[in-house]
């Protein structure tokens, strides 16, 4: 599992039959990638390729992602402020991709057939992946694609594990 634009290097390795290992490889989780109109979103996810589970036993593609959707361990995206006021009082993160961005993304991912992996350190990252997984899953079903969370919140509630369980989310 590998993120960002390795599929045409693996793939012309595999072609030459030169690729050592077995590799599923994600596709372009920048999330600069995405920081374009919401309109435009649609198009940017039919445009990254072939779409998830195709190639073979040696090379196959795997999620868009690792889409970020808080500021990582530096900065997760919290329900509470955080105790230190370095950023000023009542700071709880860095948002890197608010709702409708994200679900926009993850509706235009389902229709196209992907799998999607999304980061999420805070809890309130986290929620708010699962408030888009569960919009989308109404209407496309996600279930049998196993969505992704990667990290799951710092400190996931027993609701939020429910949430992904419900879903079958990784």
């Amino acid at each position: 599992n590998q993120s960002g634009d390795t599929w045409p290097f693996l793939a012309e390795l595999y072609h030459r039959g030169e690729l050592p290992v077995r590799w599923q490889a994600n596709l372009r989780g920048s999330s600069n990638y995405f920081h374009r109109p919401l309109e435009a979103l649609p198009k940017a996810v039919r445009d990254l390729g072939p779409v998830t589970g195709h190639g073979d036993d040696w090379l196959r593609v795997g999620a868009i992602g690792e889409l970020h959707s808080d500021g990582l361990i530096e900065a997760p995206w919290m329900h509470e402020p955080y105790a230190q006021d370095k950023f000023g009082g009542g700071w709880k993160g860095l948002l890197r991709h608010n709702r409708e961005t994200l679900s926009a993304i993850c509706l235009a991912a389902a229709d196209a057939g992907f799998q999607m992996e999304v980061h999420a350190s805070g809890d309130a990252a986290t929620e708010m992946v699962l408030d888009v997984y569960e919009e989308v899953n109404r209407q496309v079903s996600i279930r049998e694609r196993r969505w992704i969370i990667t990290h799951g919140g710092i400190f996931p509630t027993p609701r939020s594990v429910e949430r992904a369980r419900n879903l079958a989310v990784i």
